[in-house]
């Protein structure tokens, strides 16, 4: 049974129609699944895991504009009439879903008024958590910037052992690894955190979402107002 906000969000004959063209998909951690500039040939509900959206430098650096994770898809943008990847699609933390010919995506959108509302407001999500990220990386320490995306990597994953490295964390925040690994290196030492080879565990996530910025509840609000008006 998918676990995917949007296809449990719609009705009946709609999501007969979205499971009939869509085949189970194992998403392997690190795998990419966009690169920029290249061809959207299939759309991805995720039922658990969390994809990162990233956007490259002209001079290589990398930076995160959103995650996705069970509560929408990747490859929205298609429905804008965008039919090439902006950016970068790597899968961050593992787990399954379903995988769409965008193609067959795209007439069920048209056809289907509920999925389309919903495809919409995920598209409208997406735009929030690029904007809010801007601010964060603009204005937010290391510090509070790391928190708050390990706390959006736990909340997808429903757990406090995250399989993250701390390379991947300094990629997608656009900071050196030695940055991150001092951060990191505190927070443990406060008994925050524990860090381990390959993974990040959460000690006291209270006072993590303390050293978070506000960005963490900001994006969190937004996303649960979306989706109690979807239930």
């Amino acid at each position: 049974m998918p676990q995917n906000h949007i296809l449990l969000s719609l009705p009946a004959e709609e999501y007969a129609r979205i499971i009939a063209c869509s085949a189970p998909v194992n998403l392997q951690p690190h795998s990419v699944l966009y690169v920029a500039g290249a061809p959207i040939e299939h759309v991805y509900f995720l039922d658990s895991g969390m994809v990162s959206l990233l956007t490259w430098g002209g001079d290589g650096r990398v930076i995160e504009t959103a995650v996705v994770g069970r509560e929408g898809l990747v490859g929205s943008t298609v429905a804008l009439g965008s039919s090439h990847a902006n950016g970068q699609a790597v899968v961050q933390l593992g787990g399954q879903g379903l995988k769409t010919p965008a193609a067959l995506f795209l007439r069920c959108y048209r056809q289907l008024p509920t999925l389309s509302e919903l495809v919409n407001r995920q598209v409208g999500l997406l735009l929030f958590q690029a904007q809010q990220n801007a601010l964060c990386h603009a204005l937010h320490t290391i510090e509070a910037r790391f928190c708050r995306w390990v706390l959006q990597a736990s909340d997808r994953l429903d757990g406090s052992l995250l399989e993250l490295t701390q390379e991947a964390c300094s990629q997608n925040l656009g900071v050196q690894r030695t940055s991150i690994s001092m951060v990191a290196h505190t927070l443990q030492l406060a008994g925050i955190i524990r860090t381990r080879r390959g993974k990040i565990e959460i000690l006291d996530r209270m006072r993590l979402q303390n050293v978070a910025c506000e960005c963490y509840e900001q994006v969190k609000q937004r996303f649960e107002a979306a989706y109690s008006k979807a239930a």
